[in-house]
């Protein structure tokens, strides 16, 4: 367990979110209630996307192996230097 470098709380995982492109085909059912159906979504395989702190929700780095030191206690966040 390590702690956020901004908050200072206690974590153990880190969210990720990467920017996707995501496709729905929409429909109606019988009951003319719209529904959602999951078709294709794409990432850019270059982009780790944003690794964010699961308790303030600050931005703590921009790549995998960044990640993987702030959750080994390795070091702080690369964003502003802290």
């Amino acid at each position: 367990m390590t702690t956020c470098p901004k908050c200072g709380e206690e974590i153990t995982s880190l969210r990720n979110y990467i920017p996707a492109q995501v496709c729905y085909d929409v429909q109606y059912n019988a009951k003319n209630d719209m529904l959602d159906y999951y078709k294709d979504g794409q990432t850019d395989p270059d982009d780790d996307g944003d690794y964010e702190c699961p308790e303030c929700n600050q931005i703590l780095c921009l790549d995998a192996d960044a990640a993987k030191k702030i959750l080994k206690g390795e070091r702080g966040g690369d964003i502003d230097g802290s």
